[in-house]
């Protein structure tokens, strides 16, 4: 079968033998669609059963419909209508369109609940995943991903992966990224930060009018000109940025077709419409400024090789590109909107050539999956518009559907509309804008129930304005699709974000500009082809720091008036078309401003406070210049005063004492409560994000889970309490890709703790079930837990943990005591294997020497070698001059001269890391010893050693043989070897990971913090039962005796029976071991 041709079903009937199992049957027959989807405005005209695979239970389908510009998602939900009626799960079906030559080809699947007479009771979770096929698709990915037979379901599912779609495109954009990298000039800038911010921007700026290159009209005529964009233009013009790329940019999109330069009004240029949006007018690092000749003036010095355009142009072609955003029920396998979000984060994630770090790491960003954003989109819509509304959940959770209808009275609809069109969201981290586009594309959806003709949007609308102002709009309304018309006016009314990151703005700005574009239609014989040129976004989306709020409230109340006049002001900016009026705005602007400052400057009779108060904030501040703000406020920022009705984010995850407490520096002076050195800079988000409500607001974020039980998480805690938590839903590892973290979600509302608050812990992930049909299943009431640890599950285990804790007190509390490994700053120098440590040894010049050197190198552990119950050592050693020993000792003699003198042959082997050890953060008064550390004696001592970082309890016993480094921890004091087998038991694992934990580490496990261990109540019968102790410590002595032998020796019965004495010691019940061992 060739995918790039015209349906044939015939040709289509032989792919099929070929592509499923053996099992498949050819069976043609045609349904009645109206028997399963009775509606007048029925989109699927006719419906055929091709066959049916017994072996993965999937009957074939080939469904005619009359769609072209609706919604894919209302063919997908009629065709689903079927198979549910049908009482069907899977379904291979070909959708093909009366309108078009092109086709798609769609796996079905949704998951039923069947009664005892197998009609249909429940549904859930539908998924359609398409491929577009036919004349003018590109067959790249289908050609690979429908190559061969199918195996089963799973293969089946596997085949129309869009993540596989994703990652390919995306592992191809890095080549191309890095391959630019290499060979980009820049003018006389060496920074790579800005060299990478051009290329982003470029890919992004790229990809983007590639995007219009697929929005054509009905005589088939593109926005914009495979003559100007493809490999083969790139041939036919030298040196292409800078003849082709730099003018489209910023002389012909950003221009009106009328005053244009001659040569961009005519021939391939004239089909180019007029877009505007200030997405393509000249920043200061696009480095565009053309001379008197209209030539760049960087010609010389920004230079892009036209190969790699070529190349990238090629790439690219081998892709479809959907102008359609995905939605969960209906996801295309091509290039979505949505990729320009992957595409900024992804490249954030890169490696930096600068600091060898990845910017990912240093700004604390992940891309939200689309599935997390749906379910926090429906989450606070659905509890924003019943506090709002008071209509019945049921109702709202089938408005928010995608599946479901709801019948609705005329009085609910108007509720929910005022609900709708009067709310005001922001995501106070927007990065590349999933959250806004999140909330964009379901509140569309929802007005799309309740105003299908967006009349009542219009009459809204209308109403608020003078006569004039009133026929000029209705003039332009007339113009606009419904759907367009909705989309502008709720991005107009609702919708805000703020991202610290420039780069991360523009990207969410440009997510923006498509999706107003997919429902412009494109007309030839009307003024700009009929696009109404996009809006300007920069009150809606702006690059400041969230956390850094102004210092002087009280100017909002003198400055009332002229805000309410700046707030108009931005209003009319949002539609302003033309260059022209976007100049004479700004310089309303400006001059309000300007009145604004010295309003308040004579309300303080503090001339002073000019460079340093709120007028200096707002001076600084240039909403249409490339500087970010070093603060943000709503007020002035948007003309917003009272709050936002929902703040929903993906907060950055950074600990505020990294890089040497950078970012506790910057925020300890905002006074947050929240606020703690140890603590992470999302918890400031949360503390920011409830400023930023309104009363009654509700506030959704999704961050790491470690605030739940972590020591730093206390203040966060004792904050949420005062609220009114919702929901928390702990999600585990898994969610975002290559990071280390457990997440949770957490929606509270801005009012008094109604103490209503349900939770779930997902213990895996979710398979063939929707994250929202899980929760609304399985989420349980859970008490109200104040600043101490949260903890998610049901009653029996809230009373399990309630009896340890009663039975004993923290292990802090015992005669024990926990230590850090070393830290040297340095290992390279500091840790030697035998080899280095027998060379510096044999180059001693005497006896005294050696003697000396011998008892500073101390054997050391790291955490790779630590066992359950043994360790491997790997004959490391550790270089131990304490921080105070030369001072100590040296009798005022020139330090170096004296460590040289004491130390020959071990100082020069450390001479070569000088430089190094000198540049370290953690050593003591001179490079070559190791920092302060009143503990030493205790790695002499008998001990138990672990790794911090594990999958599962690794606890082992060391005599006083080792010293360990900084990724492991000590324990010493009395029951050293009963410490062991208990910090090993399967008990211990449970409490910790359950109850005691800090939150893991992804996939990689949990982390062993010694805080954390501290805390593990310790019963009070080991003080009186010495018979369990004794038994427990005897069968740790076998163990350690049998690993000791044989590393890989099987000791599985002893360690349960250690299990079986540790439940005994808290006098457990069968039911609680259940719990435990279910686990």
């Amino acid at each position: 079968m060739e995918f790039n041709s015209v349906y044939k079903r015939s040709e289509f009937l032989r792919f099929l033998r070929n592509f499923l199992t053996d099992e498949y049957i050819e069976d043609i027959s045609e349904l009645n669609v109206q028997t399963y989807t009775a509606s007048e405005k029925r989109k699927i005209k006719k419906a055929y059963i091709l066959g049916k695979d017994e072996k993965l239970d999937l009957n074939v389908y080939e469904f005619h419909h009359d769609s072209d510009s609706d919604p894919r998602v209302t063919l997908t939900k009629e065709a689903f209508k079927i198979l549910t009626n049908r009482g069907e799960r899977y379904a291979l079906a070909v959708f093909l369109s009366k309108n078009s030559e092109n086709y798609r080809l769609s796996l079905l699947t949704i998951d039923l609940e069947l009664d005892e007479k197998g009609i249909v009771k429940k549904y859930s979770n539908p998924k359609r995943f398409s491929f577009l096929l036919g004349p003018n698709a590109k067959i790249h990915t289908p050609s690979v991903q429908l190559k061969g037979k199918v195996k089963d379901l799973e293969d089946l599912k596997s085949r129309f992966s869009v993540e596989v779609v994703n990652k390919d495109f995306y592992k191809g954009i890095s080549k191309f990224f890095y391959q630019l990298f290499d060979k980009i000039k820049l003018p006389s800038v060496d920074d790579e930060t800005h060299k990478k911010n051009f290329i982003v921007r470029l890919i992004g700026r790229i990809i983007f009018i590639w995007f219009l290159k697929k929005k054509h009209s009905k005589n088939g005529i593109p926005l914009i000109s495979e003559e100007l964009l493809s490999s083969e233009a790139v041939r036919n013009y030298k040196d292409y940025y800078h003849s082709v790329l730099e003018p489209l940019f910023f002389e012909i999109l950003n221009t009106p077709i009328e005053k244009r330069k001659e040569k961009y009004r005519k021939g391939v240029y004239q089909t180019i419409p007029f877009l505007n949006g200030g997405l393509f007018t000249p920043k200061r690092d696009d480095y565009y400024e053309t001379d008197e000749f209209g030539f760049s003036k960087y010609i010389n010095t920004l230079k892009i090789p036209d190969e790699w355009f070529e190349n990238f142009f090629k790439f690219l072609d081998s892709y479809n590109f959907t102008i359609d955003e995905n939605t969960p029920i209906d996801v295309e396998l091509s290039v979505d909107p949505e990729m320009l979000g992957r595409i900024f984060e992804n490249l954030l994630a890169e490696i930096s050539p600068e600091t060898g770090e990845s910017a990912r790491r240093q700004t604390g960003s992940y891309y939200t999956p689309r599935e997390i954003v749906e379910f926090m989109v429906n989450v606070s819509l659905k509890h924003y518009l019943i506090e709002k509304t008071n209509v019945a959940e049921e109702r709202i959770k089938k408005l928010l559907s995608y599946m479901e209808d709801v019948e609705l009275s005329e009085d609910e609809k108007d509720l929910i509309f005022n609900a709708i069109f009067n709310m005001k969201i922001i995501d106070p981290a927007c990065g590349s804008g999933a959250f806004p586009m999140g909330i964009l594309q379901k509140v569309v959806w929802i007005l799309e129930k309740i105003d299908p003709n967006a009349e009542l949007w219009r009459e809204t609308i209308l109403s608020k304005l003078d006569p004039v102002s009133r026929s000029v709009l209705k003039e332009r309304l007339d113009r606009e699709t419904a759907q367009y018309t909705r989309k502008l006016n709720v991005i107009k009314n609702s919708i805000y974000g703020v991202d610290i990151q420039e780069i991360a703005v523009e990207i969410a700005k440009l997510r923006f500009f498509l999706s107003l574009i997919v429902d412009e239609h494109v007309d030839d014989s009307k003024p700009n082809r009929g696009i109404e040129p996009l809006p300007n976004l920069e009150f809606k989306f702006v690059c400041a720091d969230t956390l850094i709020d102004i210092e002087d409230k009280h100017a909002v109340q003198v400055t009332f008036s002229i805000i309410n006049e700046l707030q108009r002001i931005m209003t009319e900016y949002f539609t302003a078309r033309t260059n022209e009026e976007k100049e004479n705005i700004k310089k309303k602007y400006y001059a309000k401003r300007e009145e604004l400052i010295a309003t308040y400057l004579n309300w303080t009779k503090d001339w002073t406070k000019a460079k340093t108060g709120v007028e200096k904030y707002l001076v600084d501040w240039d909403p249409f210049g490339d500087e970010p703000a070093e603060w943000f406020n709503p007020f002035w920022m948007f003309g917003i005063e009272d709050g936002f009705d929902i703040v929903i984010s993906n907060p950055p995850y950074i600990q505020l004492q990294k890089d040497h407490g950078k970012l506790a520096s910057k925020y300890k002076s905002q006074n947050y409560k929240t606020f703690i050195r140890t603590g992470d800079i999302y918890c400031l988000f949360y503390e920011r994000g409830i400023q930023l409500l309104k009363d009654k607001g509700f506030l959704c974020y999704i961050t790491s889970n470690k605030w739940m039980r972590a020591k730093y998480g206390e203040k966060l805690r004792k904050f949420f309490d005062q609220y009114n938590p919702v929901l928390v839903v702990d999600l585990g590892p898994g969610v975002f890709e290559n990071a280390t973290v457990d997440t949770n979600i957490i929606l509270i509302q801005k009012a008094v703790n109604q103490e209503k608050l349900t939770g779930i812990s997902l213990k895996e992930k979710l398979k063939n079930i929707s994250l929202e049909k899980y929760v609304e299943n399985n989420a349980k009431h859970l008490p109200r837990m104040k600043k101490g640890p949260w903890f998610i599950g049901d009653l029996t285990e809230y009373y399990l943990k309630e009896k340890i804790e009663n039975l004993g007190k923290p292990l802090k509390d015992w005669d024990v005591k926990i230590y850090y490994g070393i830290k040297t700053g340095c290992n390279e120098a500091f840790i030697i294997d035998e080899k280095t440590r027998q060379e510096i040894l044999n180059n001693c010049k005497s006896a005294d020497e050696r003697e000396r050197t011998e008892k500073i190198i101390k054997p050391v552990l790291r955490g790779r070698d630590i066992k359950r119950y043994y360790y491997k050592w790997a004959e490391r050693y550790l270089i131990i001059i304490p921080a105070g020993w030369t001072n100590q000792n040296r009798n005022g003699k020139d330090p170096e001269e004296f460590i040289i003198l004491q130390f020959p042959s071990l100082m020069r082997y450390l001479k070569q890391f000088e430089e190094k050890a000198k540049k370290r953060y953690d050593k003591g008064d001179y490079w070559w010893e190791l920092r302060h550390c009143d503990y030493y004696p205790e790695f002499e001592k008998e001990k138990v050693v672990w790794k911090e970082m594990a999958q599962k309890p690794s606890f082992s016993y060391d005599p006083g043989f080792v010293y360990v480094i900084d990724t492991c921890r000590i324990l010493t004091g009395q029951n050293i070897r009963f410490f062991v087998g208990f910090l090993n038991s399967l008990f211990l694992e449970y409490i910790f990971s359950v109850f005691y934990s800090g939150g893991g580490l992804g996939n990689k496990g949990i982390r062993y913090k010694s805080e954390f261990i501290k805390d593990i109540p310790i019963p009070f019968a080991i003080s009186n039962n010495c018979s369990i102790v004794s038994q427990i410590e005897a069968i740790v002595n076998q163990i350690i005796f049998s690993k000791h032998q044989n590393p890989q020796s099987d000791t599985t019965k002893l360690e349960k029976e250690i299990d079986l004495l540790v439940y005994q010691l808290y006098d457990l019940t069968e039911k609680e071991i259940e719990i435990i061992e279910g686990n």
